[in-house]
């Protein structure tokens, strides 16, 4: 999948340029400190316990946070721009901790945003805001520690954070022993180009909540590469491109304990051995090898073409007793909840009806065989059946469109009435006999045949 860029564009880049203190570093503790050291390309370490936004501000200078640090929008807009596309503007290193609250606003030009870094536990927590970002770039990058979102909006065409930690660990090196985590409690997630998604980890992801709106073409709510592990506990995942994936498993795990999934194209996790349904509302985990092919009936009224159709393909003494709609499905063996519907197989299964109760009462001494008529793509096809003698009929079946249960009552055989103990075989009859039979095996022989090269 395209998607796999996420892990291998700009990562030397991103590493390296943000996340080491500039010998010409300076250093502030309040907010009009800072205001008075912002100029472009200028690293400003901020030690202060608060950062206390009194009006509006554009910040252009590299903003590193060494120590924990409350940043406090207070309805406010903080404007990040002007820092190149191959760092992050706001970086949290070491043990300190960044944590942001609104109302406010923070919007992102066609940059990157805040990272954590370092060795330490660094971790940025969001609880509020309104956070807009332009740009194929991410909201947010873990490449250690730990992002925890409790609540906010976030809109950003490519990615609202990316945690890293995974990959670097499994690339050995000086940066092996990183690890990184992103926590989401809640909040409102949405991004719209075509390749996006709104998180990607090959660490841990946890999402206990929130909303998450993929919009792109291609696009993805949540995005896991190996060797990350992604849990799902409950939110609403909305896919919406035409070609969009609900979640991306590439070789990673990813557990589904809860959570409302809406895609188009998939109902899913791909390339996982999880799956998921909200169906018919409840939310069930299974590993997909035990999930079944099952058929699913539901009566239609059939249409002009239909009855034509059916009406040429009836054998003599048949009636019609019911139309069906019938469709194939993934479905979980433990309750039969539909999982994914399936439009080609590779070997017909089969499909079992209920006898409808309403067909007209059988007459004493007649038998009732059954046929099925399949109508599809603009063919009738008559298909046997075994009668299960419990009130349904059973046939086999590989394409799905409308079927016509097809009846026809049969009398009781006549007693033969012509004795023929006196008038002894003649060489005649016998050769007549003889050749019956062999006609008779041909047949069986024939319809075998045909069962054999159908079914």
């Amino acid at each position: 999948m395209k998607k796999k860029i996420l892990f291998s564009v700009f990562l030397v880049a991103l590493f390296f340029v943000p996340f080491f203190a500039r010998a010409d570093e300076l250093t502030a503790e309040t907010f009009a400190e800072l205001k008075e050291l912002n100029t472009t390309n200028t690293h400003v370490t901020y030690t202060g316990a608060t950062l206390d936004l009194t009006e509006d501000f554009e910040l252009v200078a590299f903003l590193d946070i060494k120590a924990n640090t409350t940043l406090n929008l207070n309805g406010h807009t903080l404007s990040i721009s002007g820092h190149g596309t191959q760092a992050y503007p706001v970086t949290v290193f070491g043990n300190s901790s960044l944590t942001i609250n609104g109302a406010g606003n923070v919007q992102i030009a066609d940059i990157y945003g805040f990272a954590t870094a370092g060795s330490g536990s660094p971790k940025i927590t969001v609880n509020g805001g309104t956070f807009t970002q332009t740009g194929d770039y991410y909201m947010f990058g873990v490449y250690d520690g730990e992002l925890i979102i409790n609540d906010g909006t976030f809109t950003t065409p490519y990615c609202v954070a990316n945690n890293f930690g995974g990959y670097y660990r499994i690339q050995g090196g000086q940066y092996s022993d990183i690890h990184g985590k992103i926590t989401i409690n809640g909040g409102t997630f949405t991004t719209t180009d075509d390749y996006d998604m709104t998180f990607a980890t090959s660490d841990v992801l946890v999402i206990n909540g929130g909303t998450f709106n993929s919009q792109g073409e291609e696009g993805t709510t949540v995005y896991t590469e190996a060797p990350g592990e992604t849990t799902i506990n409950d939110g609403t995942f909305n896919a919406s491109g035409t070609n969009s994936e609900v979640l991306y498993n590439d070789q990673g795990t990813v557990t589904v304990n809860a959570g409302n999934f809406n895609n188009p194209v998939t109902a899913y996790i791909p390339n996982s051995s999880i799956t998921y349904t909200n169906t018919t509302g409840v939310n069930i985990v299974v590993p997909k090898d035990e999930l079944v092919i099952k058929a699913f009936d539901e009566p239609t009224d059939p249409t002009e073409e239909e009855t034509t159709k059916v009406n040429a393909a009836l054998e003599e003494g048949f009636v019609v007793g019911k139309y069906y709609n019938i469709t194939a499905w993934l479905t979980n063996p433990d309750d039969n909840t539909k999982i994914e519907q399936v439009e080609d197989l590779e070997n017909a299964i089969n499909v079992t009806l209920t006898i409808p109760a309403d067909l007209p009462e059988l007459q004493e001494g007649y038998t009732r065989i059954f046929k099925v008529i399949r109508i599809h793509n603009g063919e009738a096809t008559v298909l046997s059946v075994v009668d299960n003698g419990n009130g349904t009929i059973t046939f086999q079946t590989d394409v799905f469109s409308t079927y016509v249960l097809t009846y026809a009552d049969q009398a009781p055989a006549a007693d033969p009435a012509e004795d023929n103990t006196n008038n002894p075989n003649t060489a005649d009859k016998i050769i007549l006999y003889f050749s019956a039979l062999v006609i008779s095996a041909a047949a069986v022989t024939i319809t075998a045949l045909y069962i054999n090269r159908v079914y």
